[in-house]
């Protein structure tokens, strides 16, 4: 294609995601990528329905990541800012055309050194299992230009996994048929730990194991090196990974042993030292011994020693991650060991180390005064000042329990959605529901909350498995309301959202509510991560349904699993395969409430406490009238931030209904 080169005109959409009024035809615009905030199929699409003979997407910069399809009417690329810029410089000056099209691909290649070993900006941690580690390394992924299968002689270049995979996959088989003999153990141990080179930010931060593994691969040195480092022989991890460490006692020491093994005919020394990458107040590493000899054909273990202060942790970040934007994230305390050799010219060998270690109260509910007071007995956590980013503070919030369920099975040889599959799926093993209103505290805007405990932990909410809150407002036994945690692109946060039957946004698509799971962002820690517990709220407002003068609800939650399994407390699956209210479903007036619980002189809901701390209870007629699936209703008492083991961070309180209130109506 050979055409004149045009911006959109004044009042057009410069990124072309809104439509057009200009005239485009016989056209190529030039338009803008804007953080692809739409995709090229839309930027596309925009350009053919308004004329134009083709397009061009100026990037946000020159790394061209992010590889395009546009429409199949006329033909678009994507070109670098710098390129772009000096297209839209040319343009002010007078006409200007530009030819492209097949004939002229793969013409030129360019070979950029400043952006080796710049970890992708869509590089992700992707799911990990509870105290696993991953990735195990990196290796070059970006516009890698490779040969274009059934093309002959042609190329392509290409990005992602797509290309990173098979380039770890090509240097396992060199490795592999370089050392036939070797375990799988030892070649991925071969690959990690011969990964000599860093994976950095742009301004040149080195990203911790969590994000890079031991480091970009180097296939010379795997292939050349006779010398192997691997924790815990045998699991197959290699990395020395502490996993979520939940420090109970004041003073916490874990060990994990380094096996290091001599395949070469010669006596190897090398001295070992831990080299942090993210350092966390309250967590110290140290390696023991510090200097090897290993004899040829032979191996020895060292020790890696972590060292938890439970009242020194704070809640800091991998540097590498950016927190201002509320965003959720972990304590992190990670580097690696280092294998330095005796031997000058021999290769450093590395091990990842990591831990996310976190304070853990064993604060527990008694009902000293029944039905009218909890009390808070045990400790709880105030490390730091509540609200600051870093500190972590013991939380509480109060509910109305309405809903037992009982443990799925593991599937054994058949996966079923009756069945977990794996620990991965735990958290969608539901265990039980609680509901509470502020009315109290809010009549102009109350909100509904509702607590959602599993049989068992997730590592990262809204990932591997989902809630939904089924509501019905009009007593018809037809859901109308949906109140479900989600996530959106760009924002590392999960989230509560609110919607209709079609899954349609509410108040509008245009603009809707959207809320923090949890209730609150990554600036308060809500031990968010690796826990069994979740918050989820919404206004009354999103949902008008809810008639003032006949508010009770009757509702249903529903857990979804990314593996296929689902688990059903007050809803059940319908004739036209979609989720629906069960005969048996719990009920609920949040403006009636008929629990409602206080702490602090504010509603119960996040409300920092320590052992001695009170929770007040108040009894209404209603209560008689809420109904209860699976179990007996009374109070459920969610401590976030105690340990998984002990009391639990789930526990319930039984509260009686009041004789006075028993024929209430």
């Amino acid at each position: 294609l050979t055409a004149p080169v045009v911006l959109p005109e004044p009042g057009d959409d410069p990124t072309a995601c809104a439509p057009w009024s200009g005239d485009y035809r016989g056209e190529i615009v030039l338009v803008q990528a804007a953080g692809f905030t739409c995709g090229s199929v839309a930027k596309g699409g925009t350009a053919r329905d308004h004329g134009a003979a083709g397009f061009m997407i100026v990037g946000d910069d020159d790394l061209l990541e992010t590889g395009i399809s546009g429409v199949p009417e006329i033909p678009g690329i994507l070109t670098t800012a710098t390129d772009g810029a000096a297209l839209v410089e040319a343009l002010a000056a007078g006409p200007v055309t530009v030819t492209f099209g097949p004939s002229l691909k793969d013409a030129a290649t360019v070979d950029e050194p400043a952006q080796i070993d710049l970890l992708a900006s869509f590089s992700s941690r992707g799911t990990r299992q509870a105290n696993g580690l991953k990735p195990d390394v990196s290796a070059p992924g970006v516009t890698i230009y490779s040969a274009a299968v059934g093309t002959g002689t042609q190329g392509v270049s290409e990005s992602g996994t797509s290309m990173a995979a098979p380039v770890t996959a090509g240097v396992t088989a060199l490795v592999r048929a370089a050392h036939p003999d070797w375990t799988t153990e030892e070649v991925k141990a071969g690959l990690m730990n011969t990964a000599g080179s860093d994976a950095r930010t742009a301004d040149g931060t080195v990203y911790g194991p969590n994000r890079q593994g031991a480091g970009r691969i180097d296939a010379r040195a795997a292939l050349t090196n006779q010398v192997l480092a691997y924790a815990d022989a045998g699991s197959g991890v290699v990395s020395a990974s502490f996993g979520v460490v939940e420090a109970v006692d004041p003073t916490v020491v874990q060990n994990r042993q380094v096996t290091v093994a001599n395949k070469s005919g010669e006596t190897v020394r090398y001295t070992l030292a831990h080299q942090p990458l993210a350092q966390q107040p309250g967590v110290a590493y140290r390696v023991q011994p510090e200097v090897v000899a290993v004899a040829p054909h032979s191996e020895t273990v060292v020790d890696v020693v972590m060292t938890v202060h439970r009242d020194q942790l704070r809640k800091v970040p991998d540097p590498t991650v950016v927190t201002d934007d509320g965003r959720q994230f972990l304590g992190e305390a990670s580097g690696r060991l280092v294998l330095t050799p005796e031997t000058p010219g021999a290769p450093a060998l590395r091990v990842p180390v990591h831990a996310n270690a976190k304070p853990a109260s064993d604060l527990v509910a008694q009902d000293r005064e029944p039905g009218d007071t909890i009390t808070l007995v045990g400790r709880g956590v105030a490390n730091g000042t509540f609200g600051e980013p870093s500190s972590y503070t013991s939380l509480v919030s109060a509910f109305e329990r309405l809903g037992v369920s009982p443990q799925l099975p593991r599937c054994t040889t058949e996966a079923r959605s009756d069945c977990y599959k794996s620990e991965l799926e735990r958290s969608v093993d539901l265990a039980q529901v609680g509901v509470a209103s502020d009315v109290a505290a809010s009549p102009a805007d109350p909100w509904l909350y509702v607590g959602v405990s599993a049989h068992g932990r997730y590592t990262s909410p809204e990932t591997a498995v989902n809630y939904g809150v089924h509501l019905d407002a009009t007593g018809d036994g037809v859901w109308d309301y949906q109140v479900t945690t989600t996530r959106i692109a760009d924002l590392d946060a999960p989230l509560v959202v609110v919607t209709d039957r079609e899954h349609g946004l509410l108040p509008s698509a245009e603009d809707p509510w959207i809320g923090f799971l949890n209730v609150a962002d990554g600036t308060v820690d809500t031990n968010a991560f690796d826990s069994d517990v979740q918050l989820l709220a919404a206004p009354l407002s999103v949902m008008p349904l809810i008639d003032p003068a006949a508010s009770r609800i009757s509702f249903g939650v529903r857990s979804t699993s990314a593996y296929g399994t689902v688990d059903d407390l007050g809803t059940v699956t319908g004739p036209d395969g979609g989720v629906e209210l069960a005969a048996e479903r719990m009920s609920f007036d949040p403006l009636r409430p008929g629990l409602s619980f206080t702490a602090s002189g504010g509603p119960a809901v996040l409300v920092p406490v320590t052992g001695g701390s009170t929770l007040s209870v108040t009894q209404s007629p209603a209560y008689a009238r809420d109904t209860a699936v699976g179990g007996p209703k009374g109070a459920m008492v969610v401590l976030q931030h105690n340990g998984s083991a002990g009391p639990g961070r789930t526990q319930f309180v039984p509260v009686g209904v009041r004789p006075d209130a028993a024929t209430a109506p």
